[in-house]
């Protein structure tokens, strides 16, 4: 009977903490929100509804400033789209993408721009298909670890692309192979 009057007693000042610590979470997001430091007071408002989910004020506290800075990475993401900057246009979709699923985890849904979508799988195409081709002259010159790093990057972004599953193994394994070739022909 002690130990169970115990355990409860445990769990009770835990549940007093956990909600303590939500709305501490809460009240140092509010602070950043209010200093227009959006990306931080969400980190908060995420980590207060970490702990305690039903945490009605970070939810809307996340709803309303997540979608700012949600807002703010798709704005960056179509300044790098509309300059034609591959690279930097992937990437900033993929942060967008992710900070959405982060928020995504606590239970709040964040809208997203639905062409926004059709944009960044237009220029991920795009940046790929440049990728390739200057990891196949890379090849054709015989960098490989510069070829490997290339091809990497594809199949983190597309991993069923064309045949770089077999060239990311070439490039590895080829200069490996000329290695032993040589050391062989030097041991004769």
């Amino acid at each position: 009977r002690t130990i169970t009057i115990a355990i409860q007693l445990i769990l009770l000042t835990g549940l007093s903490l956990a909600c303590t610590g939500s709305k501490n979470l809460y009240k140092k997001g509010q602070k950043l929100d209010e200093a227009g430091l959006y990306y931080e007071a969400s980190n908060f408002y995420i980590d207060a509804l970490k702990r305690k989910p039903t945490n009605s004020d970070a939810i809307l506290a996340l709803k309303v400033t997540g979608q700012k800075v949600l807002d703010d990475y798709y704005a960056n993401f179509y300044q790098y789209y509309s300059q034609k900057n591959l690279n930097k246009a992937v990437y900033a979709y993929l942060e967008a993408d992710n900070f959405k699923k982060k928020v995504a985890s606590v239970g709040v849904k964040l809208n997203g721009v639905d062409y926004y979508e059709d944009y960044f799988e237009e220029v991920k195409k795009l940046y790929i298909q440049e990728l390739y081709e200057n990891a196949q002259k890379e090849l054709d010159n015989e960098k490989f670890a510069d070829a490997e790093l290339k091809l990497k990057e594809i199949q983190r972004l597309e991993p069923t692309f064309k045949d770089v599953t077999e060239l990311t193994k070439f490039a590895f394994v080829e200069p490996k192979y000329r290695m032993a070739i040589r050391a062989f022909d030097n041991y004769e």
